[in-house]
């Protein structure tokens, strides 16, 4: 098993956004889900309540902090250090090659896999996770990369 090296590839600030709003709602760990919806729930409560009150500025507050937080803080994160990536096999995980950094992610430190529209989002931990776009490669690789992370985490699991 194993998959074609994948890049080098950059991440877009879709890319940066997308994960934002995945990892937060839907790939994250249960406990970045959990705190990330008692922040939504918060900040709506407020601005619900502010309204209530005719405090249109707190309000106003509240939904510019959940943007900032979900949207516009992940949208100006530098994409300096997101070029160069070349994801590849290896027989002990998947490896990242960056310009500046060389990681190995075993097998045992992968959590889980999510496919949301074109990205496939490899979860390292609750709050970490590789962006793969299929923009980067052909959607044999990316099944191919998809089936083999599979795998391979089962067997380590069993």
């Amino acid at each position: 098993m194993g998959f074609e090296p994948i890049g080098p590839y950059a991440l877009t600030r879709a890319d940066l956004l997308a994960a934002s709003l995945v990892i937060s709602f839907r790939a994250g760990s249960s406990k970045t889900r959990i705190t990330c919806f008692l922040l939504v729930i918060g900040a709506l409560m407020v601005a619900a309540c502010a309204v209530y009150f005719r405090d249109y500025f707190v309000a106003g507050v509240a939904l510019f902090w959940l943007a900032v937080i979900f949207v516009i803080g992940p949208m100006l994160h530098s994409l300096k250090e997101s070029r160069g990536i070349l994801l590849s096999y290896d027989p002990d995980g998947v490896r990242v090659d960056t310009p500046k950094a060389n990681t190995l992610y075993k097998w045992t430190t992968i959590e889980s896999l999510a496919r949301v529209g074109p990205r496939l989002f490899v979860m390292i931990n609750g709050r970490l996770g590789i962006v793969i776009d299929e923009r980067n490669t052909t959607p044999a690789n990316m099944n191919a990369l998809t089936a083999t992370i599979s795998e391979q985490t089962m067997k380590t699991r069993a």
